[in-house]
């Protein structure tokens, strides 16, 4: 991991550039359908809003993230949040699945609860080796198969059938997760960095909080927010709050039957046309159109 950060390829899913804006986007592929292609050997790369999870059931790894490196047999499980450089190289043959969700797909059904749970899983990657819980991999491979089951043939509910294994899967790593203890040390200083102001945003969105506004509270100048944003995301500290303000009214839009006035007001416009246009300029739809697409 020696390329500078602004060397290392920002994907959607490995090799593939267009970008992921489904907040609902999930994906699964056996691991050898795409290492396969690049000679078992993934460079590393960055998901700008895309949560990975590796069950690796066979074979050998060797994982880079950011700058520490690791050996790894199967079987085991390998959790990348959005953001993270990472790298493999698998030996030839390894089996397993590889599986991408958008990362706001889960808090698009919030639970204050769930979200504490599964916090550190999802901002800091892991490495949980399976060679002496055989039981519970094989009740994560079911988990796994049940996720292709719903890939390949989609069925009313399928979007809440992603959340539950999701979740689940997440959950597992969760329990058998060891935290790093030097995330708070110099070398991931830019993460904890960009998890804090994330979680901030989270609190005063609705507060119409400024980028100078969050910068000043975490003792940041505003350029330097703004370039371990663009490190994790590709995206600036302005275009963060504009998209949890739209994931908010997302959620809105779909899990309730409140009017659009109303929806805009609670997220702080005070005019609901201007709302309109800015939901409309982030998403291409109208809030109405959104409504009427995700109730079909």
């Amino acid at each position: 991991m020696n390329s500078p950060q602004r060397a290392i390829p920002l994907y959607s899913l490995y090799g593939e550039k267009t970008p992921v804006e489904d907040t609902e986007f999930v994906h699964i592929e056996e691991i050898e359908s795409r290492s396969s292609l690049y000679d078992w050997e993934i460079d590393p790369h960055s998901h700008a809003n895309l949560l990975q999870i590796l069950l690796i059931s066979e074979g050998h790894v060797h994982v880079e993230i950011d700058d520490q490196s690791a050996e790894q047999n199967g079987p085991c499980i390998i959790s990348i949040p959005a953001g993270v450089v990472h790298g493999f190289r698998f030996s030839p043959q390894t089996k397993g699945v590889v599986i991408s969700a958008a990362h706001d797909f889960l808090n698009m059904r919030p639970n204050p609860a769930d979200a504490q749970t599964l916090h550190e899983v999802m901002h800091f990657p892991a490495i949980v080796d399976f060679a002496n819980s055989p039981g519970r991999f094989k009740t994560a491979q079911e988990i796994a198969q049940a996720i292709f089951n719903e890939f390949r043939w989609p069925q009313s509910g399928r979007s809440m059938m992603f959340d539950a294994y999701i979740r689940i899967l997440l959950l597992q790593v969760r329990r058998k997760m060891v935290l790093p203890h030097e995330r708070d040390t110099k070398k991931n200083y830019r993460r904890t960095v960009f998890v804090r102001y994330r979680t901030l945003v989270d609190d005063h969105y609705k507060d119409k909080w400024t980028v100078p506004d969050y910068a000043d509270h975490m003792g940041l100048t505003e350029n330097r927010l703004n370039r371990i944003c663009q490190t994790f995301t590709g995206k600036s500290a302005f275009e963060i709050v504009q998209d949890r303000i739209m994931l908010e009214a997302q959620r809105f839009l779909i899990y309730t039957k409140a009017p659009i006035n109303e929806i805009a007001y609670d997220l702080g416009f005070h005019d609901p046309a201007y709302f309109c246009r800015f939901f409309k300029k982030l998403s291409g739809q109208t809030p109405k159109k959104f409504r009427q697409d995700k109730a079909d």
